[in-house]
């Protein structure tokens, strides 16, 4: 735990707010394959208001191979974050095809610039 502290000391000291540090520490865990530590950064990052933690916790389900955890994780990030295109556009990886085929609609409704969706039409996916 203290190593943790000096990272999330240097993060903050270095004008990142203390929940991006812990959500960068989430992801540097999850490089590492810290499955379980990652998650926990993230939790605690949701646990003071830190709303893109849900993307990294989803992450973190999906790696552990629980795409529906995956899928209600980036859930909740889209339900708090009204119109957000790139919620939607990762939302789409943790589900199934039809599923996915609304999101990256959705997607293209709200950012008709996003490339992501015309791509993964232009591949056949949909």
């Amino acid at each position: 735990m203290h190593h943790i502290m000096i990272i999330i000391d240097f993060m903050t000291s270095s004008h990142i707010t203390f929940f991006q540090a812990l959500n960068n520490l989430g992801s540097v865990y999850v490089d590492c394959g810290k499955l379980d530590l990652a998650a926990d950064c993230y939790i605690n990052a949701l646990k003071i208001r830190h709303t893109r933690a849900h993307q990294g916790l989803a992450r973190v389900h999906f790696l552990k191979n629980d795409r529906n955890a995956a899928y209600e994780e980036m859930t909740k990030l889209i339900e708090k974050a009204r119109n957000n295109a790139s919620a939607y556009e990762k939302r789409s990886e943790y589900c199934d095809r039809e599923i996915s085929k609304d999101d990256l609609q959705m997607v293209t409704r709200l950012d008709p610039l996003r490339v992501y969706p015309y791509r993964y039409r232009a591949a056949g996916k949909i």
